[in-house]
């Protein structure tokens, strides 16, 4: 009886571990709920490379969800997302994104604590000096770009428990992965994207 039990029981369970790939989001939202407006700073806007660099990252997260979108916009006035080229000190630093919250007397501020709470605002930072000090090709920093982009959208990186279930291997091709790559959103992105935001 207890072998019935376990045997009915098996594809349950198995349907639960195949399907849990939803470890590697933050919690909370955005103040846009995911249709967000991407504005390109002055330091973008003065590459042509790297203009064309953020707005194929755009791209790449656009049709996933009718839910989700990326618009770029040339007012900076209610954007949600700013990008940025920059340069660091920091020789390993190839990229970051900043989130920001609003404090108790109503100002949005930004705050490394604030992963898990509703962002008004995020910022990304690609770091030119240090992808080039990598070699890094344009098809690897439109990947990078878009992996940065990610995060403005809630997705984390892949976590332990995740990365340690044999059950879910499509963690590997995620652009979510940390480290240097050459990739675009993949179904496992995807489905992730749709589970945050909706279809």
């Amino acid at each position: 009886m207890k072998k019935l039990i376990y045997l009915l029981l098996l594809p349950l369970v198995t349907l639960f571990v195949q399907d849990y790939s939803y470890a590697d989001l933050w919690l909370g939202w955005r103040n846009d709920n995911a249709t967000v407006s991407v504005f390109f700073t002055q330091s973008v806007t003065n590459s042509s490379t790297y203009t064309s660099i953020f707005n194929s990252a755009i791209a790449n997260w656009n049709n996933i969800s009718s839910k989700v979108s990326l618009t770029k916009v040339s007012s900076s006035t209610s954007v949600g997302t700013f990008v940025y080229v920059s340069t660091t000190a920091t020789p390993w630093l190839l990229w970051m994104m900043f989130a920001y919250k609003t404090n108790s007397a109503g100002q949005v501020i930004q705050d490394s604590t604030a992963v898990d709470l509703k962002w008004p605002r995020t910022d990304v930072y690609i770091y030119s000096n240090t992808m080039d000090s990598a070699s890094m090709t344009t098809s690897q920093k439109i990947a990078n770009a878009t992996h940065e982009l990610g995060h403005t959208l809630k997705l984390a990186h892949p976590g332990l428990w995740t990365m340690r279930c044999s059950a879910i291997p499509s963690w590997q091709t995620s652009i979510m992965s940390q480290g240097i790559q050459s990739t675009w959103p993949q179904t496992y992105d995807k489905n992730d994207i749709k589970y945050k935001w909706g279809l």
